[in-house]
């Protein structure tokens, strides 16, 4: 039959129990034509053809807060009693006694200064216009309230939150501290010695800022100006700070993105501690002092324009720099043995913009394909992809207590225009894994009981292939104990191995070419094979997730049984593969772990968790582990570093994955299918 040539398939499969016929059958519906396969690819298949990037592979940061600090929150003034409200505008400074809570409600300007007793709150959701906020209390401004004086004047002691959103002409003068979760702005700011500044928020300067304190910034800083950190100040910057120019004489240590859009001084006995995946971006470096890397991995360092260093500048640690010119100095030791040149790639998150070039960034989305609707109206649900050569080989199942399925061909011949080339549909059977061999292609699944007459639905079926295409032949479907057949796989020594269903779950070997069962295993929560040479590995889920390796010459009798942890949830996909001698192995909400199957210990080499979705899938291919995470989409790590190259997110949930050659399917549920191509291998 030629690759274009649809086919018709028989209405009934026999069904045979251990290699013997039984007299029931289980009879299909309606069966795949002509009309109904072009129809299909009209329907269901989108071609899409555009390139996507890898998104960062972290979410936003959760709220931080510097060490030893407490926020304070925003007040509920609907379920505070408080001791005053103030009822008039005045300029005389008022005084909030020692554990008073006072409001200066909503339609309310007070233009005087304010003072704030020990253990004393004034609570502003209308207009504070006076300038000078003193004592050793707290002013909170709520989501509704405002500053709106020229000037802030913050003595020592007092403590300014803000929630709202507004703006101060001119400078701010800090003794006290700062803490803000919105957003607010200033000409120019004095943060004294005794100043502290927490940002959550945005805070905006037009002009310069001089720091004598600390600033602790977990949100967007930026000043139009210049940045003088004096000696004895601190910066901790975890998200973004950006500044036109930079005076060095103090202590930074950056987590996330710090940008100076002119010259960056670090002058001598200042130091610039740079944490892991955290980038510097400068235009240009005048170095006296000393740029450090402080973690296990490396920093990113963008030069645009200049360096420059004197004698007794230094450079060490894990960092990597992006300069187009060469780095050069009279001092031997101004660059550490660490220091790399362009070497380095991570990707955005929520603060920080990606570093470098991803090497695997580029993927081509070729299709989309809608989940198929069988005669009944039902939606089904991608389950399991194989591919080989010209094909692609997927298989489907009705989610839920009845059964139903679909086996599906695509052409792939041309990887721009993938086309289902030949159907075979069922009412009465689930089709839950799939894999190609040769001329042969291996299914297991489910058979409706009620119409097989077998003791339990866990089935499994080898259809002959012709041409790479389904046949014009009914197959031949074996049963299996345990409600559902889980797992098939084909290993070197030419045995099938099949994991079957939680409860009355089962390893088992049969016969590749009549279906004959050779042995058995208890096996509870069974989940998967594969196998590397002569070493196969079967998965058990539930809360006690086990990993048995077996030699191929042993039969289902383990060499070793590894501790992998919980496997949850008990009825979600859990794949594992073998690549190396190792076990990749996905533990749903767990995440993905990776265990050396010589060492029987249970201790993980690599663990992979993020934060959404569960791992259900995971495929290795020419150098790359792709990772199916539910609902947080498709995951590409590198294969000898585990680095995370980022993620591919969209509207739906990933169950599984297959790549061959570069060509990735992503089974997404009743969500259907994703097709990709890797743009640059």
């Amino acid at each position: 039959m030629g690759r274009n040539q649809i086919l018709a398939l028989a209405s009934s499969f026999l069904l045979l129990l251990a290699g013997c016929a039984k007299d029931n059958t289980i009879t299909t519906e309606f069966t795949a034509n002509a009309e109904k396969i072009s129809k299909e690819n009209a329907d269901r298949v989108t071609y899409v053809n555009e390139r996507i990037d890898l998104a960062g592979s972290s979410s936003l940061k959760s709220a931080e807060s510097p060490e030893d600090y407490t926020y304070t929150p925003a007040v509920d003034i609907y379920n505070t009693v408080f001791d005053k409200i103030i009822i008039q505008s005045s300029t005389a400074t008022y005084t909030v006694y020692s554990g008073q809570t006072v409001l200066l409600p909503k339609g309310l300007t007070y233009e005087g200064n304010i003072t704030v007793n020990d253990g004393g709150m004034l609570v502003v959701v209308g207009n504070l216009a006076g300038s000078t906020l003193s004592g050793t209390g707290t002013v909170v401004i709520n989501p509704t309230g405002v500053f709106s004086a020229k000037y802030l004047n913050l003595n020592s002691g007092v403590k300014l939150v803000n929630y709202g959103e507004w703006n101060a002409e001119k400078n701010a003068n800090l003794n006290g501290i700062l803490e803000n979760h919105g957003i607010i702005s200033f000409d120019a700011m004095n943060n004294n010695s005794s100043g502290h500044v927490v940002n959550t928020g945005k805070i905006t300067l037009s002009a310069d800022l001089n720091n004598n304190g600390v600033i602790d910034n977990f949100g967007t800083f930026i000043t139009d100006g210049t940045f003088n950190l004096n000696s004895g100040a601190n910066l901790n910057n975890a998200c973004h700070f950006e500044t036109a120019k930079m005076q060095s004489n103090g202590l930074t240590h950056s987590t996330g993105f710090l940008k100076v859009n002119g010259l960056l001084t670090i002058n001598g006995g200042s130091v610039l501690m740079l944490g892991s995946h955290s980038v510097t971006d400068v235009a240009n470096i005048s170095l006296n002092g000393k740029i450090s890397g402080t973690n296990d991995d490396y920093a990113g360092i963008v030069i645009r324009n200049s360096f420059q260093s004197n004698w007794g500048a230094r450079i060490t640690g894990k960092i990597d720099i992006r300069y187009d010119n060469e780095i050069t100095s009279s001092d031997p030791d101004l660059l550490g043995s660490l220091v790399s040149f362009k070497s380095v790639y991570f990707p955005a998150t929520g603060c920080v913009p990606q570093y470098g070039t991803n090497p695997v960034n580029s993927f081509t989305l070729v299709a989309n394909v809608k989940a198929p609707i069988d005669s009944r109206g039902n939606t089904l649900s991608a389950t399991s992809v194989d591919i080989q050569g010209d094909y692609a080989y997927v298989s489907y199942h009705l989610h839920g207590a009845e059964f139903g399925g679909l086996i599906e061909v695509y052409d792939i011949t041309d990887p721009s225009t993938p086309t289902i080339v030949s159907q075979y549909w069922s009412e009465n059977a689930d089709f839950n894994d799939i894999e190609v061999d040769g001329n042969k292609l291996y299914v297991t699944g489910g058979a409706n009981p009620d119409k097989t007459g077998a003791d339990t639905p866990a089935t499994f079926t080898i259809i002959d292939l012709k041409n790479g295409e389904l046949p014009n032949a009914a197959p031949t479907f074996y049963s299996l104990p345990s409600f559902s057949g889980n797992c098939v796989h084909l290993a070197e020594n030419g045995k099938l191995y099949i994991a079957t269903g939680n409860t009355g779950g089962q390893f088992i070997t049969a016969d590749a070419n009549n279906g004959s069962i050779i042995s058995k295993r208890n096996a509870l929560t069974a989940k998967y094979f594969d196998s590397e040479g002569n070493t196969i590995i079967g998965l058990q889920g539930g809360t006690v997730g086990l990993l048995s390796v077996f030699n191929e010459n042993n039969g289902l009798n383990p060499v070793r049984s590894i501790p992998v942890g919980s496997i949850i949830p008990e009825d979600g996909k859990a794949v594992a593969r073998l690549k190396n001698g190792l076990a990749y192995v996905c533990e749903g909400e767990a995440g993905l772990y990776v265990f050396d199957t010589n060492d029987a210990s249970g201790t993980p080499l690599e663990m992979f968790n993020p934060q959404s979705g569960d791992t259900n899938g995971v495929d290795i291919d020419h150098g790359l582990v792709y990772v199916a995470n539910g609902a947080g989409g498709l995951y590409v790590i590198d294969q000898n570093t585990f680095k995370v190259y980022g993620n591919y997110n969209y509207d739906g949930s990933a169950n599984f994955v297959r790549a061959v050659d570069n060509y990735i399917f992503v089974a997404n549920g009743t969500g259907g299918l994703k097709i990709l191509m890797r743009d640059n291998p």
